[in-house]
């Protein structure tokens, strides 16, 4: 599978599949999906923790801070965050990455990830960002199993597809979140991007159980796992036991 990143790109497609009964769906309809078969691959386990300040000095400077564990491997990534609500952010921008150990936090690597963000970022900040990279703390974490099977055609397309279960905690508002979705990714040379496009086509038109995912992992997490606001509680009709009073005063 392609390395575990927050951003949608062009080669791969995430999908909310809305009940489990979903994998089995679309492994069996592989000559619908314009495939010969599907051949189970491997079980891989990520997971995505993202960074920030109490007070979100990182985020809302538009610097998205996440560690990666990738099977055995470990990697803090920096992003930029688009704020613009309109722009579907479907083509990859620029990633910085740094391979760490799997204890390292953002103060052990701080020198490293400020080179990163001056790599991505061309305005100037009005922030010590030495310090507030080094008081970045967890703020949500994403558990990630997935079991990947590629899928083959006669004509040499080739693609992956992983189904994962997801658990988003976030540390702020103690709300969990489980979901389950689907990662097809397209892994042939560019010749193949049309046979690609069909694929994903074919899917939405034969496994209706899939649906595009719109929001990134990090927005979706954020969507799932923030503390709804209170619905005010009603009157246990006390206005309309005063409504009945006054009738009986005027009837009387």
């Amino acid at each position: 599978m392609a390395k575990i990143t927050n951003q949608f790109n062009d080669n791969e497609r995430i999908f909310d599949m809305l009940t489990k009964h979903a994998e089995r769906k679309l492994l069996t309809a592989s000559s619908k999906l314009g495939l010969d078969k599907f051949s189970f691959e491997n079980r891989n386990n990520y997971s995505m923790t993202f960074y920030d300040t109490h007070d979100n000095l990182l985020t809302s400077t538009g610097i998205l801070l996440y560690k990666t564990q990738e099977n055995n491997k470990f990697y803090f990534k920096v992003e930029k965050l688009n704020f613009l609500p309109n722009v579907r952010k479907l083509h990859k921008a620029p990633i910085f990455e740094h391979e760490v150990t799997a204890r390292e936090t953002p103060k052990d690597v701080a020198f490293y990830i400020i080179n990163g963000i001056s790599q991505l970022f061309t305005t100037q900040f009005f922030i010590d960002l030495e310090h507030v990279v080094k008081m970045a703390k967890p703020k949500i974490k994403i558990e990630i199993q997935g079991t990947e099977y590629k899928g083959f055609s006669g004509n040499g397309f080739k693609c992956a597809v992983e189904f994962q279960t997801l658990k988003y905690q976030n540390f702020e508002t103690k709300k969990k979140h489980k979901n389950i979705e689907a990662v097809v990714t397209h892994i042939s040379s560019t010749k193949f991007e049309k046979d690609f496009e069909k694929f994903l086509e074919n899917i939405e038109k034969y496994c209706k159980e899939l649906l595009p995912k719109t929001l990134t992992r990090y927005e979706y997490a954020n969507a799932t796992t923030k503390i709804l606001p209170k619905k005010p509680k009603e009157k246990k009709n006390k206005d309309k036991k005063k409504e009945r009073k006054i009738e009986n005063i005027i009837e009387g």
